[in-house]
């Protein structure tokens, strides 16, 4: 949920998913809408989650799928913006 509140609070529409079938539900919906460009979701939720979004990833070219930590997970040296970008479009900047 403080993910939601937090992407609201920068104009992000969201999907509050709290188990793992509705997950799979809302990444289904939001890759069928083709006004969307990017789906973010929690690394919690794609660890459950993770076969549907290798098979979307390896077979859609659009939305842009992008993971990233809970807002409550402390930082580490790898959690940057650069390497989101770099594991997610396989650009390095």
């Amino acid at each position: 949920m403080d993910a939601i509140v937090g992407l609201r609070l920068g104009g992000i529409e969201g999907v509050f998913c709290h188990d793992e079938k509705s997950a799979r539900e809302a990444i289904t919906d939001a890759v069928a809408k083709p006004d969307i460009a990017v789906v973010l979701i929690t690394e919690q939720l794609a660890d459950m989650c993770r076969d549907l979004l290798v098979n979307l990833k390896k077979n859609i070219k659009e939305p842009l799928i992008v993971e990233f930590p809970e807002f409550d997970t402390p930082p580490t040296e790898e959690d940057s913006i650069a390497r989101y970008v770099r594991e997610t479009i396989g650009v390095k900047i």
